[in-house]
Formats: C-alpha cells, sequence, structure tokens
C-alpha cells in the first residue's frame, strides 16, 4: 500500500499566515543545526591540527593508571 502526504490534511486547521510560520521555522531551524555541524567539524579539525603545538607530551593511560 502506498502511502502519500496530504498537503491539506498536513496543514489542517492552519491559515495561511500559520503555514508559512511554521515553513520558515521549520527552514530556520534546519539551516542552525547545519551551521552548527559545520562549525563542530571545522572546529574539531582545527584543535586537532593545533593539539600537538600547545599540549605537552602525557604518560600513556595504561602505564599512568597501573602506577608505572
Amino acid at each position: 500500500m502506498l502511502l502519500s502526504l496530504d498537503w491539506m490534511n498536513l496543514f489542517a486547521g492552519l491559515s495561511s499566515g500559520q503555514i508559512t510560520s511554521v515553513i520558515v521555522v521549520a527552514v530556520i531551524f534546519t539551516a542552525a543545526a547545519g551551521l552548527t555541524l559545520l562549525a563542530l567539524i571545522a572546529f574539531g579539525v582545527r584543535s586537532g591540527i593545533m593539539a600537538p603545538a600547545y599540549s605537552t607530551r602525557v604518560p600513556l593511560a595504561s602505564n599512568t593508571e597501573l602506577g608505572a
């Protein structure tokens, strides 16, 4: 059975102004989520590249945990 999206029922009971508002908010939130994801990737890559320059040598976790 094929399911079809009935646009008349999707926005049932909303005026044209409210429908426009729903679509605008959805677009804004989608764009914000995309920009956030891009920023996380960009700053994550940047910090990964810069990390060796400003971090000191740390002992291996296994040596630290075992007290060796």
